[in-house]
């Protein structure tokens, strides 16, 4: 009998139920650069799965059946917009377009949209900095904002009013931490804009079209692109009227990227005698870690190219 009270309060403590615990908000992103953004916002209360790996350009970008079902869980989807990564909508028809209804904004831009031919090419809003061919049918909103982080910036009150409605409980914090990536956006603009004032209006000429917000912030020209719809190789005859314009332009180097195919890139640069160099949009380099490690990847490599 003396041990009968022990065992009975023994018994009870075993008895309580563990506290539950709270599930984390599951965020799919379609793209690499979303992620790392995201990363920037959220506390340990989210969970951020990517869609399209790294590897992979979202413009080209084949989802399978297991990418729709692992969206099925997921509390909140957010894409880019329907000219960048479409298939992230079809995946999840309640996905949210992180730049819809800021296409007014003076931070965005808007590019001639092609459907079979011709070139696209980013503008700015109030008018054009590129030369094109062919026939445009619409203009649409240049998707890739992350290229500028002062763009990146306009949007994070998007961004975070979207994580707020999932998880109303994190709201403060996540307004507290977009607070603090917005000023380490605004020091890498500035940083930028000062390692490149000495190279502005210099033609700079990529696999596709993708630089745009970076050349319109910081004054460079973004010369025609050499694939006008991504995934689809130029002509022969484009091979040699882009060759023509990178020596008129007296350009020394093109940029290849390693989402896309590296043949036309390497025959331009065969014809008018350039080097090739890599930036990489999407963040496939193991070096990229976070925004500000994907945003200074391409800056170093274009200020490389312009003091060599």
């Amino acid at each position: 009998m003396f041990f009968f009270p022990f065992l009975l309060s023994l018994s009870s403590v075993y008895s309580v139920e563990a506290a539950p615990v709270e599930e984390k908000t599951r965020v799919a992103v379609s793209i690499r650069p979303l992620q790392l953004i995201l990363q920037e916002i959220v506390d340990e209360n989210f969970e951020i799965q990517l869609v399209a790996s790294p590897g992979s350009s979202p413009h080209t970008f084949e989802p399978s059946a297991r990418d729709r079902r692992r969206l099925a869980d997921a509390d909140l989807v957010l894409f880019v917009s329907p000219d960048l990564d479409p298939w992230m909508k079809r995946l999840s028809p309640s996905a949210i377009d992180v730049i819809q209804g800021l296409s007014r904004s003076d931070r965005l831009m808007t590019r001639a949209h092609h459907h079979h031919h011709g070139h696209d090419h980013s503008h700015e809003n109030e008018g054009s900095g590129h030369h094109h061919h062919g026939h445009s049918h619409q203009r649409v909103v240049d998707p890739h904002f992350w290229m500028n982080p002062q763009t990146v910036k306009s949007l994070l009150p998007k961004i975070v009013e979207e994580l707020c409605r999932v998880r109303a409980a994190s709201c403060d914090e996540l307004k507290k931490r977009s607070s603090q990536f917005e000023a380490k956006l605004d020091a890498l603009h500035a940083d930028a804009s000062e390692r490149l004032r000495a190279f502005r209006n210099r033609s700079v000429m990529t696999a596709h079209d993708f630089l745009g917000y970076f050349c319109r912030s910081f004054r460079l020209r973004c010369e025609e692109s050499v694939e006008a719809i991504p995934g689809k190789e130029p002509s022969p005859r484009d091979v040699i009227r882009l060759s023509r314009l990178a020596r008129d332009r007296k350009l020394r180097f093109i940029y290849s990227e390693p989402q896309l195919s590296q043949q036309a890139v390497e025959a331009i640069a065969r014809e008018a005698g350039l080097q090739v160099k890599v930036l990489d949009p999407i963040g496939l380099s193991p070096e990229i870690q976070s925004y500000e490690n994907l945003f200074q990847f391409n800056l170093n490599q274009i200020v490389l190219g312009f003091s060599e």
